[in-house]
């Protein structure tokens, strides 16, 4: 008995390589391209973001001591190397994502590591929390979407 193509659950037209059966198999994923392509945009957040974390690690009597205020240099520039990241990923593997909406995105992304890194930084012996650190986080995060949106 043929299908009835009014009570399909997979429409042909939402997977590429769905068929009137069913939806795709695992093996029918992604094209290989595709893949390398969300790594190639994505690695160098998760890098950045295992840099912050690691960074945020080291114990308060082990950060050597460079100029003044470079606790909040440091996070405003890390911040906003990852915003600039984060950007950059978000639009090129969503390229329908108006530029309004990357800046959103990435001053929430950034506000929400930054107070998770405050989170696990009050784990960490000697440091501790503080809202100006998520604070310039933020600002961080801001300028950097500024500069993605700027710089292409």
């Amino acid at each position: 008995m043929p299908a009835n193509p009014k009570n399909k659950i997979w429409p042909p037209s939402t997977f590429a390589s769905a068929s009137a059966d069913g939806p795709p198999k695992l093996s029918e994923g992604r094209p290989k391209h595709e893949v390398r392509r969300r790594i190639k945009f994505w690695f160098p957040v998760f890098i950045c973001m295992g840099l912050i974390f690691f960074a945020s690690s080291i114990r308060q009597e082990n950060i050597v001591f460079l100029f003044s205020f470079q606790d909040v240099v440091f996070h405003t520039l890390a911040y906003l190397i990852l915003a600039v990241f984060f950007a950059r990923a978000l639009k090129n593997t969503n390229p329908n994502i108006a530029a309004l909406q990357i800046l959103i995105f990435t001053i929430v992304f950034g506000v929400a590591y930054g107070l998770s890194d405050e989170f696990h930084q009050s784990f960490v012996s000697g440091r501790s929390v503080s809202g100006f650190d998520v604070f310039m986080d933020g600002a961080g995060s801001v300028f950097g979407g500024l500069l993605y949106q700027w710089l292409r």
